[in-house]
């Protein structure tokens, strides 16, 4: 969790960095924060999957 908070709050800004029109930069923060939550809720939606149609050791494996 620790190096997930490093990465997740810096990684934003370092690919708007790259962009130099404000429109752009825009588009990036939108697309950006939508794959992030999107990936979210696909990964903790997979693991109530598992855990209550598989095992809840398995929902425990997974993440870590």
């Amino acid at each position: 969790a620790i190096g997930v908070g490093a990465v997740q709050a810096n990684m934003a800004v370092f690919g708007a960095e790259q962009i130099r029109e404000q429109k752009a930069t825009r588009k990036y923060f939108d697309k950006y924060y939508a794959v992030v939550n999107t990936g979210g809720l696909i990964a903790f939606g997979f693991i109530a999957y598992a855990q209550q149609n598989d095992s809840y050791f398995i929902g425990y494996i997974v993440p870590s």
